[in-house]
């Protein structure tokens, strides 16, 4: 039987693909996602942002300056 709905591409999102998007992307990707009824994407999004917040931040490469 064929869809009579068109379907949208949330299946197509893995918390690995949300993962390498910035935090600002993935705060967008959710307001859509919401926006569309796409709860499982909402749901993807706040684990990535909540993973982040958990995590420590990365400290930078220390300069090294021998002379």
């Amino acid at each position: 039987m064929p869809q009579i709905f068109k379907r949208g591409h949330a299946e197509d999102w893995t918390l690995d693909r949300v993962a390498r998007l910035s935090a600002e992307e993935i705060k967008r990707l959710r307001e859509n996602a919401a926006r569309l009824n796409e709860p499982d994407v909402v749901n993807l999004c706040d684990q990535e942002l909540k993973g982040r917040r958990a995590r420590p931040a990365r400290k930078p490469p220390a300069s090294s300056s021998a002379r």
